[in-house]
């Protein structure tokens, strides 16, 4: 006889798992505030803010790293002539497809030449001359925003009032050499400080503010303007009823890859909403709120947020350290743990191509490591997923294994998570518990849920009585069975789902065992059943007409007391009939349409078998 092993993987996705955030220490920070990052088109980092010393060498505001972390070769940046970098802060950066970069903030010179708060910068830091801001040399007051056309026009906004002699109320636009473009038609403009702006793929521009009015007309802090400068009336946030009886402030947004915008308000402590395109508030996304200010926002490639400000709370109860992650539909992410977080807010933060977080802000600590500054968090990619591997065989056991490779493996009882009990990509406990594993990868380290572990305890074993097969041994909780002729696992028979079952030819069978609460399956050895004179015999003294049959059979030619059985495909016994007469007649409108088996066993014990087909 041949046996069948089965070997199956039964994934058990475990979920809720802790995604631990810790701080990369290939990137050493600055001595004062960051306040922008910009990702260049080539993964290389720029930073800008108030520092005056960058990665341990002087670096006047502005700086660069390498994807990887090292510093990288920037005219304006570390280790280069101190007259280079600005005389004052910069607040924002935009790379232009050519690869230069616009920079924004309070400062009145760059390198030698007099920018008033608005310079350009190629791709490697060097100031673009032929960027001349003009009479004036550019803004009055400081610029908070820059975003491009795509024109190659320049849109700047923030505090200023005033650009090369030309009354420009928080918001400008400039030709791409930096001359004041006087057919952008603001009128009077903002009646207060613009926090930020950005152009939309139809060229209309969204500003975030202070303000109130916009031209004289009244107006939220999240208005959409006209390529042109005009207002546009399509969007309309006073409808959200974000603040009743009152004017939305708007400290920063982030757009959404379907269009929705996160805004952060300035109301009570700090909330994140999601608005439609229209200014309508999107209620599938709920506004939880904190106990402080929010002053960074950041949307991940899979549309999760992440959060940083002054909070140490959010929803008012759960302990938070200035810088969280939230689901998609604006719920507190409980994967994302930083352990005690920032010791101080953060005003930028981005995710670069390998999923690392750059973090700038005011903050020197992270998770009680120093973090001055500036740095980046391994945002931990590591396939957290167990999977339940059954191995078959006589009592298959089950054993549990990690999906994520290139790592080393620490498997432990959830009882006593000191105690490793095995190194290795998967384990196969020996007693019943709770197990999880700890997976670390060059990046991070992440720790399973724990997983409740059930030893198969099944048999394989089945009996055979007469012509009857039994599963010897019965699983306690939510059994299942399932037959196979010639021990062929690919083709079951129909409806032979129980724990005995009767074959109607001879030939070798198997039962697949199994319990779905115990997340066990066995396979049983092959039984052979020799069914002597019970195969379909043509040279039978008895006949059945019709056959095929519709509503009635007749058997006859029979022995006056023999036993007549009906039987279906699974061996049961439909009906069972004692012969009167030498024919007996039975109703088969109670049978489903299919092939059956009719066995005549006379008062000697001798059977004979035919197929009957029901239409």
């Amino acid at each position: 006889m041949k046996k069948l092993l089965l070997s199956l993987t039964l994934f058990a996705s475990l979920s809720g798992f802790s995604q631990t955030i810790t701080k990369d220490n290939s990137i050493v920070g600055g001595n004062s505030s960051v306040f922008d990052i910009l990702v260049q088109s080539d993964g290389k980092i720029v930073v800008a803010g108030g520092f005056t010393n960058m990665n341990g060498s002087s670096a006047l505001r502005i700086d660069r790293y390498n994807a990887d972390g090292t510093p990288s070769t920037f005219a304006s940046g570390a280790g280069n002539n101190s007259t280079t970098g600005t005389n004052d802060y910069i607040t924002c950066l935009k790379e232009l497809s050519n690869g230069d970069i616009l920079v924004g903030g309070n400062f009145t010179r760059f390198d030698t030449q007099v920018q008033s708060r608005i310079a350009k910068i190629d791709a490697d830091g060097f100031p673009v001359t032929s960027f001349v801001p003009g009479i004036g040399q550019g803004f009055n007051d400081v610029v908070n925003s820059i975003d491009v056309q795509s024109n190659g026009k320049i849109i700047v906004g923030g505090l200023f009032t005033d650009y090369a002699g030309n009354t420009v109320n928080r918001i400008a636009r400039l030709t791409a050499n930096g001359t004041y473009d006087n057919t952008f038609s603001i009128g009077t403009g903002f009646d207060a400080k613009v926090n930020k702006i950005k152009v939309l793929a139809n060229d209309k521009i969204l500003v975030a503010g202070d303000f109130s009015s916009f031209n004289g007309t009244t107006v939220e802090g999240l208005v959409i303007l006209n390529s042109d400068g005009t207002l546009n009336a399509d969007f309309n946030l006073a409808g959200a009823n974000i603040v009743i009886g009152g004017n939305v402030k708007v400290r920063n947004f982030e757009i959404q890859s379907d269009g929705k915008i996160l805004i952060v308000p300035f109301i009570g402590g700090g909330r994140v909403y999601r608005i439609n395109i229209d200014g309508t508030v999107d209620s599938s996304f709920t506004p939880f709120d904190f106990n402080t200010a929010i002053t960074a926002i950041c949307i991940q490639p899979d549309g999760k947020v992440i959060v940083g400000g002054q909070f140490t709370l959010f929803q008012n109860t759960i302990p938070v350290n200035k810088i969280l992650r939230l689901n998609t539909n604006g719920s507190l992410d409980n994967t994302f743990t930083v352990g005690t977080g920032l010791n101080s807010r953060a005003f930028a933060i981005k995710v670069q191509s390998d999923n690392k977080i750059l973090v700038g802000g005011e903050f020197t600590e992270f998770d009680g490591e120093s973090m001055n500054f500036f740095g980046r968090l391994n945002n931990c990619t590591a396939n957290k997923t167990v999977s339940l591997i059954y191995n078959g065989g006589l009592n298959g056991q089950n054993s549990l294994e990690a999906v994520q490779t290139n790592a080393t493996y620490e498997w432990f009882n959830c009882s006593d998570s000191t105690a490793i009990l095995a190194t290795t990509k998967g384990f196969a406990p020996t007693t019943n518990g709770d197990y999880a594993v700890r997976i670390t990868t060059d990046e991070c380290e992440v720790i399973s849920d724990c997983k409740n572990f059930y030893i198969c305890p099944l048999s394989n074993a089945v009996t055979l009585s007469g012509n009857t097969i039994t599963v010897t041994t019965i699983p306690a909780q939510e059994p299942f069975f399932q037959w196979y002729a010639e021990c062929d696992t690919d083709n079951p028979i129909a409806g032979a789902s129980s724990s005995s079952f009767t074959p109607t030819t001879s030939g070798n069978y198997s039962v697949a065992i199994g319990s779905n609460w115990e997340e066990c399956n066995v396979i049983s050895e092959c039984i052979y059943v020799g069914l002597v004179g019970f195969e379909e015999n043509k040279q039978t003294s008895f006949s059945i007409s019709p056959n095929p049959a519709k509503e009635f059979v007749t058997v006859s030619n029979i022995e006056i007391g023999s036993t007549v059985a009906f039987i279906d495909l699974t061996g049961k016994t439909i009906s069972t009939i004692i012969a009167p007469t030498s024919k007996v007649e039975m109703q088969t409108t109670i049978l489903t349409t299919g092939v059956y088996f009719v066995r005549v066993s006379d008062t000697n014990g001798e059977t004979a078998v035919e197929k009957l087909i029901i239409e």
